[in-house]
C-alpha cells in the first residue's frame, strides 16, 4: 500500500496496520533491512540504502526497535536481554550499566526483574523488558510494533502513557505499529488509520 509519512522529533504517530507479517515491513525498511518498492526512505535527513552497511549501523545506534514477538533471546535472563546492547555496542563501566539499567526500568515502572528466561514469563512482562532493552541506548527513534500487546490494560495505558512523555520531555519521535489504536487516543500527536490490507 502506497504510503508517504513523516515523524518528527518529539512527535508520537501510530499507524494502525491488519494483523499480518506485510504490514510490518516498515519498520524493517526504515532499518535498511528491506527495499521499498517505490519511493525513498530517509532517517535523520539521509537516505536509507540497503547495502551501505557502515551508514546503516551508524544510523541503527540511534534507533530502538521492538519486533512484534520482542525478540528476546531464550537463553539469556531477562535482566541480560536487557543490558545486552548497552554492553555489546559501549561497553561503559558496570556502575553505569546499573545506573542506565535502573533508569529505564524506573521509566517502566518495573520492579526487580525474575532471574529467569523469557520463555518462563508472561508475555507483558517480555514486551516490557524488551521496550527497555531498546531505550537503554538512548534512542532518537523508536519504531515499536504493537507496544502494548500482552500487558493488562492498566499496564498498558501506562506504557502508552511512558512513550507519549518521553516524546514531550526527551524529544524522542516514536513510530508505533498496532492493530488497535483505542488506548492510543489521547496519548498520540497522530493516529493514521489509512493502511488497508491488499484485496
Amino acid at each position: 500500500v502506497p504510503l508517504s509519512l513523516s515523524v518528527a522529533a518529539g512527535e508520537l504517530v501510530v499507524l494502525r496496520v491488519p494483523p499480518g507479517p506485510a504490514s510490518r515491513a516498515l519498520p524493517r525498511v526504515i532499518l535498511g533491512l528491506g527495499r521499498p518498492h517505490r519511493g525513498e526512505v530517509r532517517c535523520f535527513g539521509a537516505p536509507v540504502l540497503a547495502g551501505q552497511e557502515a551508514a546503516l549501523v551508524a544510523m541503527r545506534r540511534r534507533i530502538g526497535w521492538v519486533a512484534a514477538q520482542g525478540a528476546l533471546l531464550s537463553n539469556l535472563t531477562l535482566e541480560a536481554n536487557l543490558l545486552l546492547p548497552l554492553r555489546y555496542h559501549e561497553a561503559p563501566p558496570e556502575e553505569e550499566v546499573q545506573a542506565r539499567a535502573a533508569e529505564v526500568m524506573a521509566l517502566l515502572h518495573l520492579a526487580r526483574l525474575p532471574a529467569t528466561i523469557p520463555p518462563l514469563v508472561d508475555r507483558g512482562l517480555c514486551r516490557q523488558v524488551a521496550l527497555a532493552r531498546a531505550l537503554i541506548l538512548r534512542p532518537e527513534l523508536l519504531l515499536l510494533e504493537e507496544p502494548a500487546d500482552g500487558m493488562d490494560p492498566t499496564t498498558a495505558r501506562a506504557i502508552w502513557a511512558t512513550l507519549a512523555g518521553l516524546c514531550r520531555r526527551q524529544g524522542v519521535a516514536v513510530l508505533a505499529l498496532t492493530g488497535d489504536v483505542t488506548l492510543a487516543h489521547g496519548q498520540a500527536d497522530r493516529i493514521i488509520d489509512r493502511v488497508q490490507p491488499a484485496p
